[in-house]
């Protein structure tokens, strides 16, 4: 799910690079479409990998990917210079703590898949009824809820804020 998640970010990087480039440089870091591309392309791959290859290298590669993703986000945040993070092409995306405490535990669950290496998709498919469909299904609804969490729950809790209708100053 984790693998399939960076897939599509990965995807939607390439799809509109915009977004992740404003994101980019608003952190002071290199922010030509190329590298964006790059980085959506590198995405991409390292899904790919995980679902053909499976292992520990491939579950790695995603736990160094959300470390970094929850680095930038963090950062960010902290620096009160990135108001929105282009993980998805998505100029709308807040960076909210919902998105680093997502990407820590991303990050984790890749670390368990280097100790505990998870199969290539073709060998779990196999050992899965009705040719993988209803474990391909609740990939892609975990993969969906997931995509909610980070893009759909900020913005919600955001909402939810009280904001304060008495002029600055002014008494109360």
């Amino acid at each position: 799910m984790c693998a399939l998640l960076l897939g599509v970010a990965g995807l939607a990087k390439l799809l509109a690079p915009t977004p992740t480039r404003a994101a980019l440089y608003a952190m002071g870091l290199p922010s030509a479409t190329a590298v964006v591309v790059v980085l959506g392309l590198a995405e991409v791959a390292l899904a790919v990998t995980v679902f053909v290859l499976g292992g520990a290298g491939p579950a790695a590669g995603v736990a160094v990917a959300y470390a970094g993703f929850a680095g930038f986000v963090a950062w960010g945040r902290h620096t009160g210079r990135l108001t929105a993070c282009g993980c998805f092409g998505e100029a709308g995306t807040q960076p909210h703590a919902v998105h680093v405490g997502f990407n820590v535990v991303a990050a984790i669950v890749g670390l368990a898949a280097v100790v505990a290496p998870v199969p290539a998709i073709d060998s779990v498919v196999a050992d899965q009824p009705w040719f993988g469909l209803p474990f391909g299904g609740l990939v892609a609804l975990g993969t969906f809820l997931s995509y909610a969490v980070l893009t759909a729950l900020p913005a919600a809790l955001a909402y939810g804020t009280p904001r304060s209708t008495t002029a600055p100053g002014a008494a109360r």
